[in-house]
């Protein structure tokens, strides 16, 4: 490679093209080339996704609303390398700000892309909702909710542990039966 460069370098010396010019391209081929190499290396990565009943995690602070426990759980899985899809009831934004919250302003407030939350139209429990997306995307639910009302409708309460269960402390989130894979 530094003989190529050497080489290159007595080649342009003969014409009057500046050698700036010719080391930026140089560069920026070399970049490229690197860049490019990379690419192909990589492995496409599966994503880790793990639903959370972010409605019942605003009560692990206390067992009293507060957005602290969740704020930490979504950085903690985050740090991880997990995406966490969050589910609210209807109801969830009058909890937290006095008025109704949609996707955007969860996002906004836990700090995840819109399109990871989602909230129970007026009148429907997110808990079956929650349920579905998490039989779709094979995930692990985290919750402190048994989810006794769901398991006659939802099979993916039975056999595999799905469900992880967690408290709040003050140096943050404790998790138990978070697993990498189903």
């Amino acid at each position: 490679m530094e003989q190529a460069a050497i080489g290159l370098a007595l080649f342009i010396g003969q014409f009057s093209i500046n050698p700036y010019w010719v080391a930026l391209a140089a560069v920026c081929a070399l970049l490229l080339g690197l860049l490019l190499r990379g690419k192909r290396r990589q492995k496409p990565s599966k994503q880790r996704y793990v639903m959370v009943d972010g409605s019942n995690v605003l009560y692990w602070k206390n067992e009293r609303v507060d957005v602290a426990p969740l704020q930490d759980l979504v950085l903690s899985l985050t740090g991880k390398g997990w995406v966490p899809v969050l589910w609210f009831d209807a109801n969830a934004g009058y909890l937290i700000a006095d008025r109704y919250m949609g996707p955007k302003d969860l996002a906004v407030l836990f700090g995840v892309p819109e399109k990871q939350v989602h909230v129970a139209p007026k009148g429907t429990p997110a808990d079956p909702l929650l349920l579905d997306g998490a039989k779709a995307l094979k995930a692990q639910i985290i919750s402190n909710d048994r989810f006794r009302d769901w398991k006659g409708s939802h099979p993916i309460l039975h056999g595999k542990k799905r469900l992880v269960t967690g408290v709040w402390r003050k140096n943050g989130v404790e998790l138990r039966g978070l697993r990498n894979e189903l």
